[in-house]
């Protein structure tokens, strides 16, 4: 049977090393010791039920935010909405939905909040623009490209300067002529997106990174073909944004190492613990394949449909993985080296950066770190704390939680004075 080769390029998740000019360097190094804050949250409202009214049925929520008047923002991309509650946790209203019409979605992927009360929904790369009552305003279009749509790609990171920070896709090697890399390495931009008439997006920064190139023989009815493309590798350290008031926080690599980086992509600070990088061991991969496979058997996967001469549409995809496939990605799986010290980062309203850890069981919740990003002061270490996905200028946060029954919940809490 002849073969046929073929090359395709996936949007690798493996960071290198971001360049800082030595002149740019102000590293502040962080101390070796934990200084653990006591207290705990305590409870003041929770949103999500099993059964109920309309809006306390959640089936997907991806984030979560506060307002200055600490009401909570609450997006539910499985029902393509944001709703809002009062301080109380009183629902206020709904914001969007599924449609074509003027402020309705497509593929709502994030939201944020700006300086003058503006809510901003994105939505395939389009921004729409609704004011603080929910009243839609416009929509913001990007420029087209001709370049392909990449629904999800990026997302709403945060809000710098009253811009849209996002992490974007990488250009695809060989695709509308993009050039090969002979390593693999393409560059993932860090942008900001200005909502004018239009969108204007700007380049922030951009991060080298890499993937290994496997190949893969696939067999059809008129024979076969082997393809060759990046594959990432589990335990490869993610790219962590937020921004703060005067800055965008960056960390990408296995080390401890977050760079802050200012309007003009300057290097101003680099934040660092001493910390040594863990090996992964066999019982990490063993951990990480029980995980994945775990996942994907809870998985559904999208629904693509291609558009064929005549108006026919052809669909493909869709529905739950089969145990041959789920066991053939786990075989597949490959593996870094070392397992980054950092999982998560959260910078909040007082200019304070959460950083989360790993914990020896790289899928379990670590220790949390609270740095004062204006002169890198560490602030403490909470043991034994769920990350939380916001918190407010008065001190609360948010926690997005699934219950044994899969129903998801929004808990918010106030933050003990330790914490503050």
């Amino acid at each position: 049977m002849a073969l046929l080769r073929l090359c395709v390029r996936t949007v690798p998740l493996i960071p290198l090393f971001l360049g800082v000019p030595a002149s740019a360097q102000n590293a502040v190094k962080l101390p070796t010791e934990d200084h653990v804050l006591g207290g705990a949250p305590a409870a003041v409202y929770g949103i999500g039920r099993d059964e109920g009214r309309d809006w306390e049925l959640l089936a997907r929520v991806t984030q979560v935010g506060f307002d200055q008047n600490d009401n909570l923002y609450v997006f539910d991309a499985g029902t393509s909405r944001l709703l809002v509650f009062d301080a109380r946790g009183s629902f206020v209203r709904q914001i969007g939905k599924k449609g074509e019409g003027p402020g309705e979605f497509a593929n709502p992927n994030g939201f944020a909040l700006l300086s003058d009360g503006s809510i901003v929904i994105a939505d395939n790369g389009n921004y729409h623009v609704y004011a603080a009552d929910g009243t839609y305003r416009r929509t913001a279009f990007r420029p087209s490209t001709g370049a392909m749509i990449m629904v999800g790609a990026g997302g709403v990171t945060g809000v710098f300067n009253d811009r849209i920070l996002i992490r974007g896709r990488p250009p695809i090697p060989g695709f509308r002529g993009e050039p090969e890399s002979p390593d693999g390495t393409v560059k993932v931009p860090i942008q900001l997106d200005a909502l004018g008439e239009a969108v204007t997006r700007t380049t922030l920064h951009e991060i080298s990174r890499t993937a290994p190139r496997v190949e893969q023989q696939q067999s059809g009815p008129r024979g076969g073909f082997v393809m060759t493309r990046s594959q990432a590798r589990i335990f490869e350290p993610q790219i962590h944004l937020q921004a703060l008031a005067d800055a965008v926080v960056v960390a990408h690599e296995p080390a401890y190492r977050l760079l802050l980086l200012d309007a003009a992509g300057r290097t101003t600070r680099i934040l660092e613990r001493p910390f040594p990088a863990r090996r992964v061991t066999r019982r990490d991969q063993e951990r990480a394949r029980e995980f994945e496979r775990q996942r994907l058997r809870n998985t559904t996967m999208p629904t693509v449909s291609f558009s064929g001469g005549g108006g026919n549409v052809t669909r493909s995809g869709g529905g739950r993985l089969s145990e041959q496939q789920i066991d053939e990605q786990i075989r597949n799986l490959l593996f870094a080296d070392e397992i980054p010290l950092l999982r998560r980062i959260l910078a909040d309203p007082a200019g304070r950066l959460w950083i989360e850890r790993t914990a020896d069981d790289p899928f379990a919740n670590g220790p949390i770190d609270l740095v004062d990003a204006a002169d890198g002061r560490y602030i403490g270490t909470l043991h034994g704390h769920a990350m939380p996905a916001a918190v407010s200028r008065t001190g609360r946060a948010a926690w997005i939680l699934t219950d044994e029954l899969d129903v998801q919940r929004v808990e918010v809490r106030q933050l003990p004075a330790p914490w503050r």
